[in-house]
């Protein structure tokens, strides 16, 4: 079999658009050449929108050659085959489809005039426009409303709607102008993907690498192209660099190199593909991501000492570096990188997030800025408490350190002191951290009936605090370790189902982190899941309102709303958005009484229209022009007339002119 009339493909054309304008032109069903071309057991009413995808593997392309005369390699440009092989080298079960529409088509309606039914960009997710005619890609029909199919089931081309067959081409907005702006930037995705299914993609330094260099290279581009990798600055997702670096160690938790991944990460950067496919990552920065992954202990940039009354204040002579596996510190949830331990005041200093350096248990800024002040004035340990917004423990704790150090006044100092001086207090202090699980201070009463201002002494004292900082094993309590570990997951989980726009719920990241959703509740994650849940409430609140708003806008010639068809063509229940947005309905039920009052004056309109012409032949055949005769040969009520201006003014105007 061999067509007689054989188009040539339009640029940038998609091979099921090229198929169906041949089969039109030849006047041979479209989903019977699909049959015909089809691979065996693949069901070919099913594969058509994933044929533009992956063609290798739904389609005979050797057969569909000799029928279209064209070589194979030509119609494998009309698919994303390309990009597909690109990203299986990296990720064997990766796919594109979250970077395109697959179900439902887009379409421009200057093209379909043209006679192009389906472009292979106009289902990028990314794209909106036509970069031909500069005007947004539409995917309803301008008169049902209907969203359009990725082929139509009917036997007519894809320029009419699948529903009420009207033609597409003549789908007009007069507000759809694209502002210049989203014009360059639209352009600019188009390149990329230009660049990404040609054929110099695959020659460059990046898709030439592997897939640990791949990721270093997306990092190396989130921090700007510096020579050491350093985690605090870079420019991505935490989500995103967490998956990074699993497959960095060999620890994949999903598919890390990704075209959807890579396009987000390049685009916050403003960078093109091409750009960044010819990126060559400096040698000292792979080695300091390696370093990174596999916790080798490299040099540390330590700060001074911000303790005054430390021998060593302003100065970092007496600071050791604090050496961790991910050279971090947790302290109420934040992380100092490069901790040290100052041997002159027994404080511990890290930087934090902005890499500003600082004394992490706040000994100084609340201690001695505010706590032993406040001691000085006469305030007792529970208005500190409430000035410092800590637990009573904490400020005990400073009040302790302060005592041992000499910094309280004589006149308050003797509440702070032990009544009776022990002389083996680091040993027993190692004995509690050591055999002893839960609260130190409770222990050491029970065992050694110490007062709780007798353990912060102890605790205060340089050779303990220095133990606790260096030399101490112990892991933190379990549930407090528990919290602080699992955390960033559960915060990564819930930025991966906000962006895919999966349900959040206690159920649905349970089964995410595969935990019970009891683990959860037990560590007190309700509000971080309700704070997301409100999030995605939120994103899809506009959306939501959008698209009602141009479905009601294309029911301009209804009798009135029919809201059903409205949530099945956005895949939700009316119980649904009754739950999530109670404000709808009342929105609705006033655009219902507005819909009302427009239909009303479109239907006055089209009277109007054809009351002209009914006074046209009423005047042709000599008959008395009133409003009688024209609701008689407009088949409406006297009373229909009458209540119309528009037609009172036409046969006012046709009186004015005899």
């Amino acid at each position: 079999m061999k067509f007689g009339i054989r188009p040539k493909p339009v640029q940038q054309e998609s091979l099921s658009g090229y198929l169906e304008r041949v089969a039109h032109r030849n006047g041979f069903p479209f989903l019977d050449l699909m049959r015909l071309l089809s691979k065996p057991n693949k069901a070919y009413w099913q594969s058509v929108n994933t044929l533009d995808l992956y063609s290798d593997t739904f389609i005979d392309l050797d057969q569909t050659s000799k029928i279209v005369d064209l070589p194979v390699t030509i119609l494998r440009l009309m698919t994303m085959q390309k990009a597909y092989d690109l990203y299986q080298k990296f990720s064997p079960s990766h796919s594109i489809k979250k970077s395109v529409y697959n179900r439902n088509r887009r379409f421009c309606p200057s093209c379909l005039l043209e006679g192009v039914t389906h472009c292979l960009f106009w289902q990028v997710q990314e794209i909106n426009i036509c970069d031909i005619h500069f005007v947004p890609l539409q995917s309803n029909c301008h008169i049902c409303g209907d969203i359009q199919p990725y082929i139509n089931k009917r036997h007519l081309t894809r320029r009419f709607c699948d529903n009420c067959e009207s033609d597409l081409a003549f789908w007009t907005n007069p507000n759809d102008k694209v502002p210049p702006s989203n014009i360059n930037e639209q352009l600019r995705f188009y390149e990329d993907w230009r660049y990404l299914l040609g054929n110099d993609i695959g020659e460059t330094p990046i898709f030439e690498s592997d897939e640990v260099t791949y990721c270093s290279s997306l990092l190396f581009i989130c921090q700007d192209r510096a020579v050491k990798f350093n985690k605090n600055r870079l420019i991505a997702t935490e989500q995103d660099i967490a998956i990074l670096m699993s497959a960095i160690r060999g620890k994949r938790l999903q598919n890390a190199v990704t075209l959807s991944r890579t396009l987000k990460i390049i685009r916050s950067c403003n960078l093109t593909l091409e750009e960044f496919s010819n990126v060559v990552v400096a040698p000292e920065y792979l080695l300091s991501v390696e370093n990174y992954v596999n916790g080798v202990r490299t040099e540390k940039n330590l700060g001074v000492c911000l303790a005054p009354w430390c021998k060593s204040y302003l100065r970092n002579d007496s600071m050791v570096a604090i050496h961790r596996r991910k050279n971090r510190i947790l302290w109420n949830d934040m992380k100092y990188v490069d901790p040290a331990f100052c041997k002159g005041c027994s404080l511990t200093y890290g930087r934090n997030t902005n890499l500003d350096w600082e004394e992490i248990d706040q000994y100084i800024s609340k201690g001695y800025g505010v706590a032993l002040c406040l001691l000085e004035e006469g305030h007792p340990v529970i208005m500190i408490k409430k000035k410092t917004g800590l637990h009573n423990s904490i400020v005990l704790k400073w009040l302790g350190y302060f005592a041992n150090r000499g910094l309280i006044s004589d006149q308050h100092i003797q509440n702070y002191l032990p009544k009776i001086m022990d002389t083996s207090a680091l040993e027993k202090m190692k004995h509690l951290d050591k055999n002893e699980k839960g609260a130190r201070f409770a222990a050491a009463k029970r065992i050694f009936g110490w007062e709780m201002r007798d353990y912060f002494y102890y605790f205060g004292d340089s050779k303990v605090m220095e133990y606790f900082a260096l030399s101490s094993k112990k892991i933190q309590p379990k549930g407090r370790i528990a919290r602080v570990r699992m955390l960033p997951k559960v915060k990564n989980t819930l930025e991966y189902l906000l962006e895919n726009e999966n349900k959040i719920s206690f159920q649905s990241v349970a089964s995410a982190l595969d935990v019970s959703p009891s683990l959860l509740n037990v560590n007190d994650y309700n509000e971080l899941i309700e704070e997301y849940k409100h999030k995605q409430n939120i994103s899809y609140h506009t959306e939501l309102y959008q698209q009602a708003k141009l479905y009601i806008s294309n029911q301009y010639n209804s009798s009135g709303l029919f809201m059903s068809k409205f949530y099945r063509s956005i895949g939700k229940s009316e119980a649904w958005v009754d739950n999530y947005f109670p404000e709808f309905k009342k929105w609705i039920e006033e655009q219902r009484v507005l819909h009302k009052e427009r239909y009303k004056e479109y239907i006055k309109q089209q009277l109007a229209e054809r009351a002209q012409y009914a006074i046209a032949d009423l005047a042709a055949t000599g008959q008395k022009i009133t409003r009688v005769a024209i609701a008689r040969h407009l088949r409406v009520t006297l009373k229909t007339v009458s209540h119309n201006p528009a037609i009172l003014e036409l046969i006012h105007a046709h009186y004015m002119g005899l």
